[in-house]
């Protein structure tokens, strides 16, 4: 079961601690004494509800997120088509299909051939070319799930085809609907705005990259990457029409599960954020106010204080040390472990 699917089930032991360490969170919405103060704090009473890049009509939404996570990396830095998930998809569908083996191949050259020509990384493309790429993003995409599905569901690949194929001329992106590929590239256009504080100093490598980081307690609950980590600081990346305080405590407890998964803090992640793209907003807070007590939490927004670093180390190493416990199978009490 994968962090995503142990966060949406209620008895899942991983969500109940998640919840109960991100208390600052999860309950600043349940009507608590201290629920009002804590969505003051975490800004959840200042979130902006207006649509910026509308969904185009006929596109489907769960394959132009992952698309435009694609997209997303191309501004952000040069990449390694062999660092995709979608390479692992592709790899499974070889294995399912070894007539897929030519097409696929010849698919990676050309985005390779592609992204050398265009050089996107921190650049604002002309608008074929912003289409063309978003199309390779969504056939990327439709090849990832392949992988997630663990090969449940497959892509027609086109075989067939007369002479030489290039990166304007490929086979492949007859699998990227036209609705698809619009709204990937309205995002990505949006992206070079929103996202303009972090994407020339990504780009010219002057701040660390990770994108998908998978942590040292990932494989032990079925899989959990993340979107990416910029310098210190761990990203959800959102595509979704709607933007409230619970679509927001949603992403802020992922991002607290794979703090929690980084058991030997490999990312020294000290800030997490969200990048919901449709309302081109960006926000980011400290790692301690979505780990501390709520309590604890607002009496140092308060007095614009906040705990020392030994104090958030000790409760990092606590909290990660009772995930592993958890994801191990071991029953633990939470109150007991905190007294």
């Amino acid at each position: 079961m994968s962090l995503t699917k142990e966060l949406a089930d209620p008895k899942s032991p991983v969500r109940e601690l998640v919840r109960f360490v991100g208390s600052t969170v999860s309950d600043s919405g349940g009507g608590m004494p201290w629920s009002d103060a804590s969505q003051h704090v975490l800004g959840l009473d200042g979130i902006p509800t207006h649509v910026v890049v509308s969904p185009t009509v006929g596109a489907n939404a769960a394959m132009v997120g992952t698309a435009f996570d694609y997209r997303l990396r191309f501004h952000l830095s040069q990449c390694r088509v062999k660092d995709f998930v979608a390479w692992n998809g592709a790899i499974l569908m070889r294995e399912i299909d070894p007539s897929a083996e030519q097409p696929l191949t010849r698919f990676f050259t050309n985005l390779n051939i592609l992204t050398s020509q265009l050089s996107p990384a921190g650049q604002k493309l002309k608008e074929d070319d912003e289409q063309l790429l978003s199309a390779y993003c969504v056939v990327l995409a439709q090849i990832e799930s392949v992988y997630r599905t663990r090969g449940g569901w497959l892509p027609h690949i086109p075989t067939a085809y007369g002479g030489e194929a290039s990166p304007e001329i490929e086979p492949l992106l007859q699998l990227a609907p036209d609705a698809a590929v619009k709204d990937v590239a309205n995002l990505s256009r949006s992206a070079s705005d929103a996202m303009s504080p972090l994407i020339p100093h990504v780009a010219n490598g002057s701040l660390p990259y990770h994108p998908n980081p998978v942590f040292a307690g990932s494989a032990a609950i079925g899989g959990a990457d993340a979107d990416f980590i910029i310098a210190t600081t761990i990203f959800e990346l959102k595509t979704t029409v709607t933007l409230d305080a619970s679509a927001l405590r949603n992403a802020l407890l992922q991002l607290i599960g794979y703090i929690l998964l980084d058991y030997d803090d490999e990312f020294k992640i000290h800030r997490v954020g969200v990048y919901f793209a449709r309302q081109a907003w960006v926000k980011t807070w400290p790692l301690w106010e979505l780990l501390f007590p709520p309590a604890d939490v607002i009496q140092h927004s308060y007095a614009k204080t906040e705990p020392s670093e030994d104090e958030i180390t000790i409760r990092l190493s606590k909290i990660r040390g009772l995930m592993e416990q958890v994801v191990g199978g071991d029953a633990i009490s939470y109150e007991e472990s905190f007294s």
